[in-house]
This record gives structure tokens, C-alpha cells and sequence, in this order.
């Protein structure tokens, strides 16, 4: 038939289509609050029909019901009810309520029993239209009360959380992960056999991964690690420095500005040399002694924080009121291992004279 194939609201009429899947009646032996909830709120020409009719021929189309009740594509949790496109409070209803459960006729014939003078009247069975109030929630029947439980529609919902959960696995959490990775003793012991320069920089880029842009903050280590990328090439450096979390050009700026470098023979160096040189190789301490002249524009330079001006004649033991125009500067470099280390320069006017090298 084809009111089995469409939808038993009066204001729906929709047919059974992939995108609008039909629903039958509760069971009204097994469900029998739930059956009367959805029969008293379609109403119309069906409360006029059997109860195991309706539950076997009739149907509900998906779109009475609020997406809190549907389950998956084409089912709905256990406590559903038809809300959405229903008829107003005017709709058509068969009297008496007979078939409807065994226990609300027992209900009315306690109320009703007591002796009577009167003629045995038969209601009729024809349907007649009246003004009925239903509530919203579950009816009562019997004196039973019907239980709304959303207990089915909490585990529906918990099933999504978790799915979500799952499949969105947010970048904050991922952040989380790779600052627990930080401090993984299993972590710390594989770094151990990274070189020190490696280590440094790992640790870098899971520490500061998860801060803004201008919010980094490095160690000493970290930034002398930066400077040493640096002297390979400001363009490399340039391009690392979008890919990696890394100090900026005016950090390692502020970082050369705080060494106390004058011109002549820096002893600093030396000591640093003398530490560096214990744990090297006899054939790695082999170096030769370079030294490199390069013509500079007169200029002058003020260092507000050392408040000084430099761009004079000056060889780290004297200064002279002369403007410079020439840098010379001494450096090893190492034989059989890839080294080299200024050691000394001076600022002159013109070339270097020969009595001033010795």
C-alpha cells in the first residue's frame, strides 16, 4: 500500500526516499507510554485504526524528529518522540480508549465499580473531532508513571566525544606531547649522544615551538649556538630562521655589542684557546699564524653604551686623533683539523708600516 511507503503525519505526507528513511511505531505491547506519546501527538485519521495496524503498516519520516533523537544516518535513540511538523491541538480522536492496554481498563473499572439501576449502553465506535490538551512530556496511564530517561541520548553522545576526540587531535595537544618529549628520561638519555652544538638546538626548538613569534627567550648557550649558524652566512641564517625557532639578527647584535673586544691582543682569546687545546689531538693543535690588511671609508662610530666613538687610529696600546682608514687582522688556523680564531686587529692610517708588525 502506499501509506506504507509515506509518512503518517497529516502536515508531512513525505515518501520513503535514501535522504528521508521512515520509522515504524514503538511496540505497543513492549513500549506501550511511548506508542500512546507518538499516536496522541500525530493524531488525525490512524487514532482511529488497530494498534498492531499502525505498528505494522504505519510510519514516521526522519524529519519529525529533532537531531537530538537521530542515531546514525538512519536510526533514533531509544527515548524518541515525533516533535517537529505536528498538528495543532485540534486533532481527531476515537472514543473509547479500548486496546489501547489492559492495564487502564482495569484502572477504570475500579473507579467505576459500583451497582447501577441503568440500562447497558454500548458506546458508539465512530470517531468525532474535539479540543484536546496533551503534554509534552511522556502521558500517564493507569496511575503508572512513565519514566524519561536520557540515558540513551548521554551515551550517544559520548560516543561522538570520543570519535572526535580520536580523528581531532588539536595542535595544543600536540604541543603538549613534544614538551613531555622534553622531559622523557628515555629522551634525555638518546640526546646525550648528540653533539653539543645538536643537542642544544633540539632542545631549543621543542622548548619554544608553542610561543609567539616575539615571545622567545634563550640562554647564553643558545644564542652563541645562533651566532656560530650565523658566521656560516646571514642569507642561510635568514632562511633558517622561518623554518626554525631561532634568535633574531638584533639578539645576536646585543650579544657581540656585551664582548669586551678592543683593538689589539685580546687575552680572552687565549685563555679560551688554552681550555679548547686540552682536549684536542697533538696533529689538531698545528696551526699557522695569518694576518690581513683591508682598506675601510673614513667614518665614525658611537657605542651609546660603552659611550665611545671609534673610527681612529688605534693598536690596543695607543690612540691617536687620526681618522683610520685601515683594518689589519691576525688569526690561526688550524693544519690538519678546519679551524680558525682572530686573535688581534688594529685600526691605522694607510698600510701598516713594517717596524709597527714587529
Amino acid at each position: 500500500m502506499d501509506s506504507e511507503r509515506t509518512c503518517c503525519v497529516p502536515s508531512c505526507k513525505r515518501p520513503r526516499s535514501p535522504g528521508t528513511p521512515l520509522h515504524g511505531f514503538p511496540n505497543p505491547v513492549l513500549d506501550p507510554d511511548r506508542f500512546r506519546t507518538w499516536l496522541y501527538a500525530i493524531g488525525g485519521d490512524i487514532l482511529g485504526l488497530d494498534n498492531q495496524y499502525i505498528y505494522k503498516y504505519r510510519n514516521v519520516c526522519r524529519h519529525n524528529f529533532k537531531p537530538c533523537y537521530h542515531f546514525g544516518n538512519r536510526r533514533l535513540t531509544n527515548n524518541a518522540i515525533p516533535t517537529l511538523n505536528m498538528p495543532g491541538p485540534s486533532v481527531t480522536r476515537r472514543e473509547p480508549m479500548a486496546d489501547i492496554t489492559s492495564r487502564m481498563v482495569n484502572v477504570e473499572e475500579n473507579i467505576f465499580n459500583m451497582p447501577s439501576t441503568s440500562r447497558d449502553v454500548t458506546a458508539p465506535q465512530t470517531s468525532h473531532t474535539q479540543n484536546c490538551d496533551f503534554p509534552k512530556t511522556t502521558l500517564r496511564a493507569g496511575g503508572i508513571k512513565s519514566k524519561h530517561s536520557f540515558k540513551n541520548v548521554a551515551k550517544v553522545m559520548a560516543h561522538q566525544i570520543a570519535k572526535l576526540k580520536k580523528v581531532k587531535d588539536s595542535y595544543s595537544q600536540r604541543l603538549k606531547k613534544a614538551l613531555k618529549l622534553s622531559e622523557n628520561p628515555t629522551f634525555l638519555k638518546t640526546i646525550k649522544n648528540f653533539s653539543a652544538m645538536a643537542a642544544i638546538f633540539t632542545l631549543l626548538q621543542l622548548r619554544e615551538i608553542n610561543k609567539p613569534k616575539m615571545g622567545g627567550r634563550f640562554t647564553q648557550e643558545e644564542k652563541i649556538m645562533a651566532l656560530s649558524l650565523y658566521k656560516h652566512g646571514p642569507k642561510a641564517y635568514r632562511w633558517m630562521s622561518k623554518v626554525f625557532v631561532l634568535p633574531s639578527y638584533m639578539t645576536l647584535s646585543r650579544l657581540i655589542s656585551r664582548a669586551a673586544l678592543k683593538p689589539g691582543i685580546n687575552e680572552n682569546i687565549f685563555e679560551m684557546l688554552k681550555k679548547a687545546t686540552k682536549k684536542m689531538k697533538d696533529d689538531s693543535k698545528l696551526c699557522v699564524l695569518l694576518f690581513d690588511e683591508i682598506a675601510l671609508s673614513p667614518h665614525f662610530d658611537y657605542s651609546k653604551r660603552k659611550d665611545r666613538i671609534s673610527g681612529f687610529v688605534d693598536n690596543g696600546k695607543k690612540n691617536l686623533p687620526i681618522i683610520a682608514d685601515h683594518a689589519l687582522v691576525f688569526m690561526i688556523r688550524g693544519i690538519y683539523k678546519n679551524y680558525k680564531q682572530p686573535i688581534s686587529y688594529t685600526f691605522s692610517s694607510g698600510s701598516t708600516k713594517k717596524h709597527e708588525l714587529t
